[in-house]
């Protein structure tokens, strides 16, 4: 049910290594990594964890966040308790820790998001922790929980790689996953209040195409000036609407595979539609893998949205055809089963 690509059969630090162990849960966002860390959470009655301290647990004293590892401060962070008022423990063998690395943010040309495998690597081991903000008049800890992130004081941090030893890589049919992405920024600026941006672009078909359109517009320049960008890939942006997302989706794809390769971990590939198409297999595999216990309930899958309306039946042809020419053979192998539009 889930393919096992690249798989290494012993951890990168071997049977010295200590426990627990950091096992990344790799992620281009918007794919499946909020539903994926709840449950190996909440049905394995253990903590997870992540890069990001803005999202973690901190000390109710200090207002810092946990270290998975004493002598890591600058992480991974253990995440959300989940509510549990006597807190989960922390796993015995593997813990799952959220990283997105980089190269994903929509509001940047190809000369930002293209990067090496070293670069890629570091960014995948780079995260923030939070510096404890105080309320002037009780003295209390302010919870960074729920603030934008320009209003968090917050230090980007670094940790060794050899914390992690294995990997799980987390894949989303591509148009799915784009236009999550376009709801995930809709809804951002409407929390903002932002209702220029939000009349300008609603979360219909309809907004997505002028986002789409808009974005393909204002790095025109940038791609025509590019060196990682041929005359080939250029003009197959010209067929694909938001094309340059589709390109930042197959290179991330690439470079987590590079990553997890040049680390030697083992790793596990999920794709997020497996969760509705065989859950029970989806679910068992994800735990053997990770070696979890199976102490808690298990949280129902609600099935993705389909947003087959978004994109027309030649846009996805000429999608997946330009997700072709970016990835490399063994990315492609991951991904065509989502080409399904020839």
């Amino acid at each position: 049910t889930t393919d096992y690509k690249f798989y290494y059969p012993v951890d990168p630090g071997g049977s010295d290594h200590r426990w627990p162990r950091v096992a990344w849960i790799m992620s281009f966002p918007n794919s499946g990594t909020s539903y994926t860390m709840r449950l190996v959470q909440t049905a394995s009655g253990r903590m997870g964890g992540s890069n990001y301290g803005k999202e973690c647990d901190v000390d109710k004293e200090t207002g810092e966040n946990f270290p998975i590892y004493d002598d890591s401060p600058s992480g991974p962070f253990l995440s959300r308790r989940l509510g549990n008022k006597e807190g989960l423990s922390v796993p015995e063998r593997y813990v799952p820790v959220k990283t997105h690395c980089t190269g994903y943010t929509t509001e940047s040309g190809p000369d930002k998001y293209a990067m090496t495998v070293r670069s890629f690597q570091e960014k995948c081991l780079s995260g923030n922790v939070i510096h404890p903000e105080r309320d002037p008049k009780t003295g209390k800890i302010v919870s960074a929980r729920g603030k934008p992130n320009s209003m968090v004081d917050k230090e980007i941090t670094f940790y060794n790689a050899s914390l992690v030893q294995r990997a799980v890589h987390i894949i989303r049919d591509p148009f799915d996953n784009i236009v999550s992405r376009f709801h995930l920024e809709q809804h951002a600026h409407a929390k903002r209040g932002e209702e220029e941006w939000t009349s300008k672009y609603p979360g219909t078909p309809e907004g997505f195409k002028n986002w789409c359109k808009d974005l393909d517009e204002r790095y025109r320049k940038d791609e025509e000036k590019s060196r990682f960008v041929d005359k080939e890939l250029l003009g197959q942006f010209g067929k694909v609407p938001c094309h340059a997302e589709f390109h930042r989706y197959a290179q991330w794809h690439n470079l987590a595979v590079a990553v997890t390769r040049r680390m030697r971990l083992p790793s596990h590939v999920l794709h997020y539609e497996n969760y509705e198409s065989d859950f029970t297999g989806t679910y068992n595999d994800l735990f053997f893998f990770l070696e979890l216990p199976r102490e808690g309930e298990v949280p129902e899958f609600v099935t993705g949205k389909s947003y087959a309306e978004y994109f027309t039946k030649e846009e996805r042809s000429e999608g997946m055809a330009l997700v072709r020419m970016v990835a490399e053979p063994e990315t492609w192998e991951l991904l065509d089963r989502y080409d399904r539009y020839k």
